[in-house]
């Protein structure tokens, strides 16, 4: 991969800027708001650090104007990005295969940290949802699931790929 500066991006068309900043693993709604002056304020190394979009700050508008919204960024170091990113794609594919044997909608599947010591890791989680009904509708028990389900997964993430394992807590 060629290696690409702030200083290198922000000489770029915006198509191409836009572009470069998603193979980057900068999100496209992210990317959308993104400039080249917010990009240099954020950080000097686009490929060590990953601008995320942290929400948008409403500006009052002014003689009754409709009030506008301006994109709020941080940073993230690019091997959080990582993991946070594989954890999630990960969690996805064991979504999908949970739903390939139960289609009853009984199970939730979502990420969590674990901690142990001073590591920690990201780890997937599936959890039956209780209604107030006695029978949830579930096809199979919480036990069963897990028995069906691979102890290790890989999660994609553009030009990365990381191997997420223990993956049921």
């Amino acid at each position: 991969m060629v290696r690409k500066s702030t200083s290198d991006l922000a000489r770029m068309g915006r198509r191409r800027f836009i572009e470069a900043l998603v193979g980057l693993g900068v999100s496209t709604t992210a990317a959308a708001g993104l400039t080249s002056e917010r990009l240099e304020a954020l950080t000097d190394d686009p490929e060590n650090e990953v601008p995320r979009l942290s929400g948008y700050k409403r500006i009052e508008g002014k003689n009754g104007n409709e009030p506008s919204y301006e994109p709020e960024y941080y940073t993230i170091p690019r091997d959080k990005y990582v993991r946070v990113e594989s954890s999630y794609s990960a969690a996805g594919k064991i979504s999908n295969r949970v739903g390939e044997f139960d289609d009853s909608d009984s199970y939730s599947v979502g990420v969590t940290s674990r901690t142990n010591g001073h590591h920690s890791e990201k780890v997937i989680k599936v959890t039956q949802i209780q209604s107030e009904q006695e029978d949830n509708g579930a096809d199979l028990s919480l036990t069963e699931v897990e028995g069906r389900l691979p102890t290790e997964i890989t999660g994609d993430v553009p030009a990365n790929a990381r191997s997420v394992k223990n993956v049921l807590s």
